[in-house]
């Protein structure tokens, strides 16, 4: 883990990554990561809100999915499975048009 990564996957400067994580830390009067110039890791308060966070976010895409389906927009995987051979019997196969 490190901030620089962070950076990278969001497509923002670090010095935004950390200023953000200040703005948390302030916000939760509590320091969230514990850094050295090796590595970052989560402190007691970092590993106590991670879950937390986590189903924050989980709920928010719930919310927009749940808004876009009743616009009759509809959003998710599908996967799809066929077989071959069923009892010796080739399939039909699969045309998609």
């Amino acid at each position: 883990m490190s901030f620089t990564g962070a950076a990278r996957r969001l497509h923002v400067v670090r010095s935004g990554v950390s200023a953000t994580i200040c703005d948390l830390e302030r916000e939760v009067g509590a320091a969230l990561f514990d850094c050295s110039p090796q590595r970052v890791e989560l402190t007691g308060a970092g590993a106590a809100l991670l879950p937390e966070a986590l189903a924050t976010l989980d709920a928010a895409r719930g919310a927009l999915d749940a808004v876009r389906a009743s616009r009759g927009v509809v959003r998710g995987t599908l996967h799809i499975g066929y077989l071959t051979a069923v009892r010796g019997e080739a399939s039909c196969g699969l045309r998609i048009c």
